[in-house]
């Protein structure tokens, strides 16, 4: 497809397969947009947080990291550390050739990826380049758009305590000739499991259905309140099973992801 740059709205299924490093490895230069996520490619670490990939960051960690790897004065004005970002990813934006994202949904009745952001990049990650990419988990497929009415309202909720998010973007194929904006390339579906041979698999005590059930939460989290968010977020996004809470459960108690990727 000779893509060159790669814009990336949140997807930690991505993060857990280690897809940045695969692209850039065959010449791909990537940028994550999200604000969070876009600091911790900076300081070249992994997410803490599905919900705030940087949460173990504070203003002076990202003041300090903005100088050293933007070569810009020290400042600890986060609106202006903000503006920062935006100005720097706005022309990757523009330059893409490629966008990936993650999925809070997809709809099996329609094949739509529903995508849930407050800060606008999912938007332009999946409607501004030729190609568009989403990677989410099995556990993430739902039946209809019916049954995506009730999710509306549960997601932010349970995840940031919202009413609803500043965003909610309904993907369902590239553009059609009457569209405006959107990839010209239809996005690529498959449907299959995801192991990473890091032995998570082997450290599990239950079947692997009881673990793809667990869904992947937010501030809610038992575990997270308990052991903090670099053990339980640090391999997985998907939630250890309840009962390893409070029985020394470690990070071999996480299964494997599921990767879908629809075409239309």
């Amino acid at each position: 497809r000779n893509v060159k740059i790669a814009t990336k709205s949140k997807s930690m299924v991505s993060e857990e397969l280690g897809l940045n490093p695969v692209l850039e490895a065959i010449g791909v230069e990537v940028w994550e947009t999200d604000l969070g996520e876009y600091i911790i490619q900076l300081a070249e670490e992994t997410p803490s947080h599905l919900v705030a990939p940087a949460l173990h960051k504070s203003k002076e960690d990202v003041a300090e990291l903005f100088a050293e790897k933007l070569g810009i004065p020290y400042d600890e004005d986060i609106d202006h550390m903000a503006a920062t970002a935006r100005t720097v990813l706005r022309d990757k934006f523009m330059e893409a050739d490629l966008g990936i994202s993650g999925a809070n949904f997809v709809v099996a009745e329609t094949g739509t990826l529903v995508i849930f952001t407050n800060e606008g990049n999912g938007r332009l990650c999946t409607s501004a380049p030729r190609i568009h990419i989403g990677i989410t988990g099995m556990e993430k497929v739902i039946p209809s758009m019916q049954d995506m009415a009730v999710f509306i309202r549960l997601l932010p909720r349970s995840a940031t305590g919202q009413r609803i998010t500043s965003y909610v973007s309904m993907i369902t194929g590239p553009r059609r000739s009457d569209d405006e904006d959107g990839p010209d390339v239809p996005v690529v579906h498959e449907l299959g499991r995801v192991q990473d041979g890091s032995g998570r698999s082997e450290g599990s005590d239950g079947p692997p259905l009881d673990n793809e059930k667990m869904l992947s939460s937010g501030h809610g989290c038992a575990s997270l309140r308990r052991n903090g968010p670099r053990l339980v977020y640090l391999v997985s996004p998907i939630c250890p099973r309840p009962q390893g809470v409070g029985q020394g459960f470690s990070i071999r108690s996480f299964r494997h992801k599921v990767a879908v990727r629809v075409e239309w």
